[in-house]
């Protein structure tokens, strides 16, 4: 391999690596977002139960003077996270954040498939440098219209990809996923 194809290769090896952690970034700050659309509506549930009960004894005239002030504190609460959430959907952004997951992925497999083009084509470095401008295209636009995530979003990627080695396999996994005919590890599928 010539110095400007190996120049070319290690940035795109860059690239796709940044791309691998963006994407796995967005996948975890989407786990998130539902987590707290979860979490949010069973708390919503409590809360508004919780008021009810307190509603219920009051009319019924049994509830001790703290019952009653309890549940007028409680739907202050609630009338203020209802008033805060109201423009907000947790759900709504994790499927903003999923489609933009979805685009990074293909562009992901493009630059892996660019990378091993690299490897087995015979082709001029002029036309690997077309391809990889294109993707680097579509890039831009797919970073355009994502929707930040966070710094923890990032840290819980960063440890996926580096400790718990998400996104790698090894060559046993691999194999199982494929016919006998492709397998590595099987004499007759080389």
């Amino acid at each position: 391999m010539d110095n400007k194809l190996y120049a070319l290769e290690s940035q795109i090896r860059e690239c796709y690596g940044r791309v691998v952690y963006t994407h796995t970034t967005h996948e975890k700050h989407i786990q998130r977002l539902l987590w707290n659309d979860k979490y949010t509506k069973i708390i919503q549930i409590i809360v508004s139960a919780l008021i009810s009960a307190g509603v219920i004894s009051t009319i019924l005239k049994s509830s001790p003077f703290w019952v009653e002030v309890s549940t007028a504190v409680l739907s202050c609460i609630q009338l203020i996270a209802n008033s805060l959430l109201k423009n907000f959907s947790y759900a709504e952004q994790a499927a903003i954040h999923s489609s933009i997951a979805v685009d990074l992925l293909k562009v992901r497999k493009d630059y892996l498939s660019l990378l091993v083009d690299i490897k087995i084509m015979d082709i001029p470095t002029e036309e690997f440098i077309k391809r990889r401008e294109s993707i680097q295209s579509e890039l831009v636009g797919i970073y355009k219209r994502a929707p930040k995530t966070d710094n923890k979003s990032y840290l819980e990627a960063q440890k996926a990809l580096k400790e718990m080695e998400q996104m790698t396999f090894s060559e046993d996994e691999i194999d199982k996923f494929l016919p006998k005919e492709l397998k590595r590890g099987n004499s007759n599928g080389k």
